[in-house]
């Protein structure tokens, strides 16, 4: 569904919303609310985490841990930034777009089996 096919496009011309000027700006919110490529943003994230990580015994473990103490202990603070902060690691930036993406989607963020699947 193209920005122009979207039911979004004819609330916002009811709304009197200049959707050509503030094109970048829906097309950004349109992004979020696709689901199913929140879903695969996020698990695209996770993957470049478990890269990170490495694929030692137990990685799959250690990523799903990462991931949920990252989510409670730092997404809580940064959820609000519009990207990773610069300061971040490059494994801290793959699990704040899996965080971000899980938002967008509405999803949970993967428990440890799976994790596992969407690593193999």
């Amino acid at each position: 569904m193209t920005m122009s096919e979207h039911p979004l496009r004819a609330a916002l011309a009811l709304a009197a919303v200049d959707a050509q000027r503030q094109g970048e700006i829906i097309a950004a919110v349109l992004k979020r609310m696709d689901r199913p490529a929140a879903i695969r943003r996020r698990d695209r994230a996770i993957r470049e985490a478990f890269a990170l990580i490495g694929s030692a015994p137990g990685s799959v473990r250690v990523l799903a841990q990462a991931l949920s103490d990252f989510s409670t202990r730092v997404w809580t603070c940064q959820r609000h930034l519009p990207a990773p902060p610069a300061h971040a690691t490059p494994l801290h930036a793959a699990l704040w777009r899996a965080c971000q993406a899980a938002d967008d989607a509405g999803a949970r963020l993967p428990n440890e089996r799976q994790v596992r699947r969407i690593v193999s």
